[in-house]
This record gives structure tokens, C-alpha cells and sequence, in this order.
């Protein structure tokens, strides 16, 4: 299911956004951005990528440094952020940085740091992060909810988590000369690799162990295939030049419906800045945009992408290139609250317009690892109270918990250790005080097994 943020209380909103999201053809609202909250929390001079994930109730997002290494973030409270720990040690630098289960992986970039490479980092206890030995180094991360790593440059490696999470070898190597980053869509069980020069691969990783390449793409107009993402339906795949200049595309739109001969259909492009990276959720594009900033599109209808709103993080840097300015964007935090880094100037915490309840199945990103979700609540909408049903895949450790429309914890409702299967737990619309909330819009969140997932329910009045 994909994640939200502030949407107006009330059925007819909610019916209004339904709307949207069943009719592709449809255009989204308006994708207004608003800033919730901001943090430089150690005044470096080269923040880098930035991932969530959520514990015992709190929110917390991850940044890259570096100049140091990854930097966690209390973000329960959008509106209040707050350093929970700066992880530091001799060879760990935060270039890229992604998390599963109790582990953050972040990579060195291969810039040549003296002695840095690739590491996994325990964060069973938040407070004294265990740093594994150093692996392969690599520029770019990606996780599958499933436990499997892909790193990119040179080359393209997958690593086992489930056999060794901290990993000292790789599952399998794609040795082809280049490579940069890499997207998980664990619906369509794709993982897109985009292969710097080497162009882009389209590979189906159904069976891991065997993973076969569905279609490639090459394009004298693209200088470097840089990063990019998916539309939910696996149809259109956007492509980002992190190399373009002037009049050059800064992201292709390619339609991949049939991978074995993808179609350029359209593409769009800043004559003043660089793209960095980009994620789909629903209806909607959420781009970094270096020295033009945080940037959200919308795609509902792919062949023809319109920017819908921009918030400059830097407005102290213009112009092309990858020196300063939006670095890093994550949409799926908790009430779809948006995450984006600046390099100079740290964490961005923003809300969207209409980007509230957006069903989040697919990626390297916290969602549904075929198995683990949220089904569905009822009553919705409810009053006073509504019983929400969620599957999990494993048997482990879990929580479940309610958030308002703004991303602040409401209640932590469910916690600890559970089987295997479907279970059901009752809200009866209190907070963790007993006090009873207002009418509008607020999400349960499932968390277990390295697999996040969120459903949208509206109390009335």
C-alpha cells in the first residue's frame, strides 16, 4: 500500500481522492509542497541520501554523510526533529544508505576515501550501533523487503541478508564494465538497473538465483543512465540523465509495458539545474533536483508529466551540476510525510497536497514483502471504533500503530512478538492517553520483518 500525507477530514475528500487514484486518465490535484520541519544536524558540507524506517512507534529517517558517516533522525514529530545518533568509525562514510530490518548498509561511493568501503550497521540498540568489517565498496543501494542487497559499481552484486546480514560475499555478480544505481518492484519481482554508461537493464528477479534480463535500454540522447523508477502498474519506467545539459532530457519516460522493446514516449528537463533522484507513488513523481530543489510531478497520466510544485532547499546555489543543493528524496514516511536532504543544509520534512493514503506496494522501499500488510480496517469510515486486519509473513517482531494526518504518533496499539498469519486489533479512536482524537483522516502502520505498510482510515463525528 503506498504512503500519505495531510489530506482535509471529511467523506468527501476522501471520495474525491478515490477518484484520482482509480482513474489513471485523471489528473492528481495540487501537489501543493509545504514545509513541516527542517534539521542540519551536524553542519556538514556533503549530506547525501536519506532513508526512513519506524521502531517502537517512533519514525526515524537516516541521512548520508560524507564527511562522517549515517545520521539518524527522530522524525516522529515532523514538526520537531531531533538527532537520535550520528554513527562515526574509521572507514564509514554515508554516500548512499539504506535500511532492512535492524541494519542500515551504507556505502562509500567509490570516490576513494582512504580506507572506506561498504558496511552494515546493527541497530539493534539505537544508542551503540555494532559497525560490520568492511565489504565490497559500491556506489549505489538497494534493498528488497525479502533480504537481498543489491549494490551497484562495478558492476551489479546481489547479497544474501538472510544468510549473513552483515555480508562478507555476494550471491551473484553481473561483471558488466559500469553501473550506478538500482530500483526494486517487488510487485512485478523487476529490478531495474540503470548502468551509468552501460545503459539500463530491465532484469526479473522472480527467482533470485536465477535471474533473467527481460529487456535493455540504450539511447544516444541519455549520457549517463543515472537512476529512476517505476509507475505502480509496471508499465512506464522513468529514466534520469544525471548528465545532461541544456537542452538535453533530464528524465526520459519510457514505456516498458513490453520489456523486450521499450518506446521512448516522452521526457522533460531544467535548462538551469541537474536531476538526482526519483520516486514514484501513486499519482505522483517526487524528484531531487540539485540547485533547483525538491520537485513533485504529476504523472497520472505518464506520456505527459506536469510539475505541479518546487521548494528551493538552497536558494543560495543555482545552476547545472551536482555540487550543491537537493541531494536525496524519500516518500514514504509515515502519513506521507516526504523526506529530502540538502547537502549543505541537511533534512526537509515536507507535505504534499493531496498525497494522503496512497496505496505503496512496490520497491526497495518499507513496503509489503508479498505477505506482510495491513488488509484493511472496518468500519471505514468509523465511529467510534473500527477493527483493522493485517497479515504478517513471518513470525517475529512487529508493531503496529496510529498516525495523524500530519505524521505525528497518535498510539502505538500493538507490540512485540507475533505468529505467522492474519490477526485482527480494535482502535477505539483514543490516543496512548485514553483521550479521545478529533474527526479526520489517520493511518495504521504495520511493521515486521523488515516490511513496512500503511492503511488510511477517517473517524467521523
Amino acid at each position: 500500500m503506498r504512503n500519505s500525507s495531510a489530506l482535509g477530514t471529511g467523506v468527501v475528500a476522501i471520495a474525491a481522492l478515490s477518484i484520482l487514484l482509480s482513474a489513471p486518465a485523471a489528473r492528481a490535484a495540487h501537489g501543493d509542497i509545504t514545509l513541516v520541519g527542517q534539521i542540519n544536524p551536524i553542519g556538514s558540507n556533503f549530506f547525501t541520501q536519506v532513508w526512513g524506517f519506524e521502531r517502537d512507534g517512533h519514525a526515524y529517517a537516516v541521512i548520508g554523510d560524507w564527511d562522517s558517516g549515517p545520521v539518524i533522525i527522530d522524525v516522529t514529530d515532523p514538526s520537531n526533529p531531533f538527532v537520535r545518533k550520528v554513527i562515526t568509525g574509521t572507514g564509514v562514510f554515508g554516500f548512499d544508505v539504506k535500511v532492512w530490518g535492524n541494519y542500515i548498509y551504507t556505502c562509500e561511493g567509490g570516490f576513494g576515501h582512504p580506507g572506506a568501503s561498504s558496511r552494515a550497521i546493527d541497530i539493534t540498540n539505537l544508542d551503540s550501533p555494532v559497525i560490520s568489517a568492511a565489504f565490497v565498496n559500491l556506489h549505489g543501494l538497494a534493498v528488497h523487503p525479502d533480504g537481498y542487497l543489491f549494490g551497484e559499481y562495478p558492476g551489479l552484486r546481489c547479497f544474501d541478508l538472510n544468510a549473513d546480514p552483515t555480508p562478507a560475499g555476494y550471491l551473484w555478480y553481473d561483471g558488466t564494465l559500469d553501473g550506478h544505481d538500482s530500483t526494486v518492484d517487488v510487485e512485478h519481482d523487476r529490478l531495474y538497473d540503470f548502468h551509468g554508461y552501460g545503459g539500463t537493464k530491465i532484469w526479473d528477479i522472480s527467482n533470485i538465483n536465477s535471474r533473467v534480463l527481460l529487456g535493455s535500454i540504450t539511447d544516444p540522447t541519455i549520457t549517463y543512465h543515472h537512476s529512476g523508477d517505476a509507475t505502480e502498474n509496471g508499465n512506464y519506467l522513468f529514466l534520469c540523465d544525471e548528465l545532461a545539459e541544456g537542452a538535453d532530457k533530464d528524465c526520459t519516460v519510457w514505456n516498458i509495458s513490453v520489456p523486450n522493446s521499450p518506446a521512448k514516449i516522452t521526457g522533460f528537463n531544467d535548462l538551469t539545474s541537474t536531476i538526482h533522484n526519483l520516486y514514484v507513488v501513486g499519482n505522483f513523481a517526487f524528484v531531487s533536483h540539485y540547485t533547483a530543489g525538491f520537485r513533485v510531478y504529476d504523472i497520472s497520466n505518464p506520456t505527459s508529466p506536469v510539475l505541479l510544485d518546487t521548494y528551493d532547499t538552497d536558494p543560495t546555489h543555482s545552476g547545472e551540476g551536482w555540487s550543491s543543493g537537493c541531494y536525496g528524496v524519500y516518500p514514504f514516511g509515515p502519513g506521507g510525510i516526504v523526506y529530502a536532504t540538502d547537502q549543505q543544509n541537511g533534512l526537509f520534512l515536507f507535505s504534499v497536497e493531496d498525497f494522503a493514503g496512497v496505496p505503496t506496494p512496490i520497491g526497495d522501499r518499507p513496503a509489503t514483502a508479498h505477505g506482510t500488510r495491513i488488509v484493511g480496517n472496518y468500519p471505514n469510515p468509523f465511529n467510534p471504533s473500527t477493527t483493522i486486519e493485517y497479515e504478517i509473513r513471518r513470525a517475529g517482531d512487529f508493531s503496529l500503530a496510529i498516525y495523524d494526518a500530519k505524521g505525528s504518533l497518535v498510539r502505538v496499539l500493538e507490540e512485540g512478538r507475533a505468529r505467522a498469519g492474519r490477526h485482527e486489533t480494535r482502535w477505539d479512536g483514543s490516543d496512548a492517553r485514553g483521550t479521545r482524537v478529533a474527526s479526520g483522516v489517520y493511518f495504521a502502520r504495520l511493521v515486521a520483518g523488515g516490511a513496512t505498510d500503511t492503511g488510511r482510515m477517517v473517524l467521523l463525528k
